[in-house]
């Protein structure tokens, strides 16, 4: 969103606005400082028209740029924001609908982490789901779901 705003108000080439975006990211001051100037005033050497080229007042342009300077400190692209989504509501719905193969494997992903392991039998527990004892005969190298319930490791 920062590189389209830089690109449409002040005229920013595509590279120009990815190095805009990445300085604002890192938190560059002094580049920061220097893009302020580009974005209200304009650079001829770097091509860059700026805002009150393109008929943006000075002081709306310093308030534009304000906002996308706050906006940067806790700002997360817009793409990742979305594969999360999509990954946060997949992993929701596997725990709801399908809790015991969900918790079985989730134990299986921190089999070597008995930490964590015991902390997933417990969640185990509080969501009703019974956890077999090891069993040589049914037994396999990860958490296996056997009759609604998750067999030990």
């Amino acid at each position: 969103q920062v590189m389209q705003i830089v690109r449409d108000l002040a005229g920013y080439s595509y590279g120009r606005s990815d190095l805009v975006r990445r300085a604002m990211s890192k938190k560059k001051a002094s580049v920061m400082i220097k893009e302020r100037q580009n974005f209200v005033y304009g650079n001829e050497e770097e091509n860059v028209p700026g805002c009150i080229k393109n008929g943006i007042p000075e002081e709306i342009a310093n308030h534009i740029f304000d906002e996308m300077m706050d906006f940067a400190k806790y700002a997360f692209n817009r793409s990742h924001a979305a594969a999360y989504a999509v990954l946060s509501y997949q992993t929701a719905y596997l725990k709801y609908y399908y809790p015991v193969e969900f918790m079985a494997a989730l134990m299986t992903s921190v089999i070597d982490n008995p930490g964590k392991v015991s902390e997933y039998i417990y969640n185990c527990r509080q969501l009703n789901i019974e956890i077999l004892p090891p069993d040589i005969n049914e037994g396999d190298a990860v958490f296996t779901v056997s009759g609604g319930a998750i067999r030990y490791a």
